[in-house]
């Protein structure tokens, strides 16, 4: 790796952005000035001049672009040894993903094995009208009638009813 390029794990954070993702698939179809690129992400993304900007900094960084400067603007395209720089990067992935034992790991995944349990399920969202009508009943009124079910707190009904 050359010393200007940035480690391979940057490579994954360059790609990790949707707005990157985005510009990567932009200079995929052909070479662009980075007006043309801003105006693109501004237009998909609502992103201000100065986000692009670092967006296009750190692909460059990532070694995915190369820029150069044509006049008073830069021109952007995909650097062609970023592409294989990541698929080497997944397919070490997946040898260390297919291999992994020790350090916790008893070989592959078995799914009958059920000594790992299962995803944990997400609660019941409760809904606008069950959360009020249990705010009712916690106050003591029947959210069906409206009316109050027993005392409120502190008052007896003797009390109120003049007894």
């Amino acid at each position: 790796m050359s010393p200007d390029r940035a480690p391979s794990g940057d490579a994954w954070d360059a790609m990790g952005h949707p707005a990157r993702r985005f510009i990567i698939r932009e200079l995929a179809q052909r070479e662009s000035l980075s007006r043309e690129i801003a105006e693109a992400v501004q237009h998909v993304f609502g992103l201000g001049w100065p986000a692009v900007t670092r967006h296009l900094k750190i692909l460059n960084a990532a070694g995915f672009v190369r820029v150069r400067r044509v006049w008073n603007e830069r021109l952007y395209r995909l650097d062609d040894q970023a592409l294989d720089r990541l698929e080497d990067d997944v397919r070490e992935l997946g040898r260390l993903w297919r291999k992994r034992t020790g350090g916790g790991y008893h070989g592959l995944y078995d799914e009958t094995d059920d000594s790992w349990g299962r995803p944990r399920q997400p609660r019941r969202p409760v809904d606008a009208a069950e959360a009020f009508d249990r705010l009712l009943r916690d106050e003591g009124i029947d959210p069906a009638t409206g009316k109050l079910v027993r005392d409120a707190p502190g008052e007896g009904l003797a009390e109120t009813a003049g007894v």
